[in-house]
């Protein structure tokens, strides 16, 4: 059996395969808020008071994640009978270790709990988590240290961003000196994870390394130049990261004897674990320009390429197996999106709002940007903001939200009755679409292929076809079922077959065809970028 493990931001999910067939043979996961509320997160994180766009993790919640979802497991399957281990974690956070890390690494079945090793084992108690926004600062002087965010991109695959490795690891030395002078080695999520499961340090696997604004992709190294910002005399890039395993198909060991005393055979192999998006491209058979977006806390497009094409704009990273893949990510998608259906009172006056409310007519198209958070791509908000472009005059005109528009005594030139609150419920579904339409045509040779809805809010309809009018894939539009939701753990488990040897059977897609309507994505396009233009930041 093959167990894949997905580490998100709100859940820890874990799905084992048979090893014939591929099939679900058991499914559980765990909820940071719900089921761990000891730890006082508000959906897996902390905003900070203090620092303005600061948002971490505490990293001692995820070893008491991995227990109890073990737990949980063992009361589904015998847990000796799983042969290899993968998973997937969110990407980007970076958890730091003080100098006792070989140590505890290696000695976990002295401990009865993980969280308690885990504590044990930080300089810092908390991982800046892919939602943080505090490091602008950071951004700059990586961006500088190699001539422009032309040349970061060209070289890391990404221009600065703030939730990325480096960018956070020099706040940490700048900003925290204290704590930087007490880490010995920074991990990324992932190979932090698959420590915890192998029972020692582990290296860097390469797609995750490729989120660090760290690592040169065409020279396969760390960039120098870059490493120089986040090193000092007493920590160099050897002690202070490690190294980046570059073949994905190489194991790491056998499972730490803490977990042979939880149930697990001694003989049970521990694959790399990669990030949650490179894990997602290996839960679907994917060819060249399809692409799986996938509806979770973020919304992230995904597409499958041969070459390397770097920009600014988007994020190629190498892909989990073999070429590379690109990806757009945004801070503002399930949470965006649910914030509009609160307002409306539910999905089910979303989901109607979504399918009957028309945005473009013979005159006016209707385009809103909802960043209820700071967003990453592009950098702006957080804000709010509607326009109507008018096909006649070319212009585009900014107007008030419904409830603004309620509030004002004497309406504004366009008054609620040209933006009724329904209609923020088609606009934000048309808006993620139309930003990944825009940036994926700078990405791609070609046209979309087949667009694969994957994550929690594939099981929405209305969101899938909302989407697909925008996208148009020529290969139409795949809603991958219930099952998908758990993408990523599928993925991870998936890897972890790839991984043996002796592997058999294929992977297994349950696919629902999407329907959806023609709409005019032209001039929708041609409005968005308008809109997207007056919203971003100037500098």
């Amino acid at each position: 059996m093959y167990l894949g493990l997905d580490l998100s931001t709100q859940q820890l999910k874990g799905i084992v395969l048979d090893k014939k067939t591929l099939d679900t043979l058991a499914q559980c996961h765990v909820d940071f808020e719900d089921d761990l509320p000891q730890f006082k997160t508000e959906k897996g994180v902390f905003h900070s008071d203090s620092v303005p766009g600061e948002i971490n993790a505490p990293v001692a919640m995820w070893g008491a994640a991995v227990d109890l979802l073990i737990s949980r497991l063992a009361r589904e399957l015998d847990l000796g009978q799983i042969t290899y281990v993968s998973g997937s974690c969110q990407q980007h956070g970076s958890v730091y270790l003080n100098d006792s890390y070989e140590t505890v690494f290696g000695s976990l079945e002295s401990h009865r709990e993980l969280s308690g090793a885990i504590e044990a084992l930080l300089a810092l108690p908390v991982s800046p988590n892919w939602q943080d926004a505090s490091t602008e600062k950071e951004c700059a002087q990586f961006e500088a240290a190699v001539g422009g965010p032309e040349r970061l991109a060209e070289i890391t695959g990404s221009r600065a961003h703030t939730r990325f490795t480096g960018p956070q690891i020099l706040k940490v030395k700048e900003r925290n000196p204290a704590v930087y002078k007490q880490t010995a080695r920074v991990q990324l999520i992932s190979n932090f994870l698959a420590s915890l499961f192998a029972g020692k340090a582990c290296p860097f696997d390469l797609a995750d390394a490729c989120g660090m604004n760290l690592w040169d992709i065409q020279t396969g190294q760390w960039c120098p130049e870059l490493t120089k910002l986040i090193t000092d005399d007493s920590h160099s890039v050897e002690t202070l990261l490690g190294g980046v395993e570059t073949d994905p198909k190489v194991l790491l060991g056998k499972i730490s004897p803490y977990f042979v005393a939880k149930g697990f055979s001694k003989d049970c192999r521990v694959a790399q674990f990669t990030g949650d998006n490179p894990g997602t491209m290996l839960a679907l058979p994917l060819k060249a320009n399809d692409v799986i977006v996938s509806l979770g806390t973020s919304t992230t497009a995904l597409v499958v390429t041969n070459k390397y094409m770097p920009d600014p704009g988007y994020h190629v990273f190498n892909h989990p197996m073999e070429g590379y893949m690109g990806m757009l990510c945004y801070c503002n998608g399930g949470l965006a999106r649910e914030k509009v259906r609160d307002e409306l009172g539910g999905w089910d006056e979303f989901n109607e709002a979504t399918e009957s409310t028309e945005t473009v007519s013979s005159d006016e198209v209707h385009v809103g940007i909802y960043f209820p958070l700071r967003e990453i791509l592009p950098r702006a908000g957080p804000f709010e903001k509607r326009f109507i472009y008018s096909q006649k005059t070319g212009k585009l005109t900014e107007v008030q939200s419904p409830e603004d528009s309620l509030a004002t005594e004497h309406k504004p030139q366009a008054s609620q009755d040209q933006w009724p609150p329904q209609m923020d419920a088609a606009a934000i579904i048309q808006s993620q679409a139309l930003s990944i339409k825009m940036r994926l045509q700078r990405m791609m040779h070609g046209d979309i292929g087949k667009v694969y809805f994957v994550g929690g809010a594939s099981v929405n309809t209305a969101i899938c076809s909302g989407m697909s009018a925008i996208l148009q894939p020529t290969k139409g539009a795949w809603r991958c079922g219930l099952e998908m939701a758990n993408a990523c753990a599928i993925g991870s488990a998936h890897h972890a077959w790839l991984c043996d040897p002796n592997k058999q059977g294929e992977v297994k897609v349950h696919e629902e065809e999407v329907k959806y309507k023609d709409l005019d994505v032209d001039v929708l396009l041609k409005a968005f970028k308008m809109a997207e233009g007056e919203c971003v930041d100037k500098q």
